[in-house]
């Protein structure tokens, strides 16, 4: 099963990431607070070349302390950038502060879920709007193909449905023509870990089928220029995909270690 990853766009030319590795089986035994994450970095020098530690990774245990000083002599690297990067953590709400205990990786509440999401419907049924109104047909055919790839088959999805199904969102937003707006779906969709919903799909095979059902339904709306339309199916869509990573997590949370 793929890790839970979350990332932060590159900082001084460094690139911090956060993964936790959780084997299937281990979930379902309820070891998740055992599971890792790791801190890795990437960098290059000045003149280009990659720096000789820019492929080191070290590990914490979920709910261990992120001390500064630790992180920034494991990537070879100084404080700077490490205390840049779990500060944007924090605020991005991937990690904690525990009293007594410092700065932690924390898993996201339901609830936080929800909340975002239903955020998020507004702003990508605002997205569907004004696609309606500059979709070409070139547009929509790219649209429909990319939803094809998700259609569901006998096979597990794949790298390439993972990356479709964020495909067929980003294009609408594209097509949407507003780069503010497609900034802000983007942050809100950035707070969580993004392959925990290819996680989802890839568990149930019953969430692929409606996944691919609501894209459809979104398409013929945007195809029928029917802009309530599009707007309530594209929330729909958004809502129902909250809800089912909502509940992946509350399916996991009495096994989180919560410091």
């Amino acid at each position: 099963m793929d890790p839970i990853s979350i990332s932060l766009a590159p900082i001084c030319d460094r690139r911090l990431a956060i993964v936790s590795p959780h084997p299937h089986s281990w979930i379902e035994r309820g070891h998740y607070g055992h599971h890792l994450a790791r801190v890795g970095q990437r960098t290059r020098r000045r003149d280009g070349r990659r720096h000789p530690r820019a492929d080191h990774v070290g590990e914490i245990p979920i709910g261990a302390q992120l001390r500064q000083a630790e992180l920034a002599k494991t990537l070879g690297v100084s404080r700077t950038p490490v205390r840049e990067a779990l500060r944007q953590l924090q605020t991005g709400g991937l990690i904690e502060v525990v009293p007594n205990r410092g700065a932690v990786v924390r898993v996201p509440a339901p609830w936080e879920v929800r909340e975002a999401y239903e955020v998020r419907a507004e702003l990508e049924g605002l997205s569907c709007v004004r696609a309606v109104r500059r979709i070409t047909r070139d547009g929509f055919e790219e649209l429909r193909a990319t939803n094809e790839l998700l259609r569901p088959g006998d096979g597990p999805p794949n790298a390439a449905s993972h990356a479709a199904n964020d495909r067929f969102h980003t294009l609408i937003h594209e097509i949407s023509g507003n780069d503010r707006l497609a900034r802000v779906i983007k942050e809100i969709n950035e707070a969580f870990p993004r392959n925990v919903s290819a996680l989802v799909l890839q568990e149930q095979p019953r969430h692929r089928d409606d996944n691919f059902a609501e894209h459809e339904r979104i398409l013929a709306a945007l195809e029928a220029q029917d802009t309530e339309l599009a707007r309530r199916e594209m929330q729909a869509h958004v809502i129902s995909a909250g809800e089912q990573l909502a509940r992946w997590y509350e399916r996991r949370s009495a096994t989180v270690f919560r410091g």
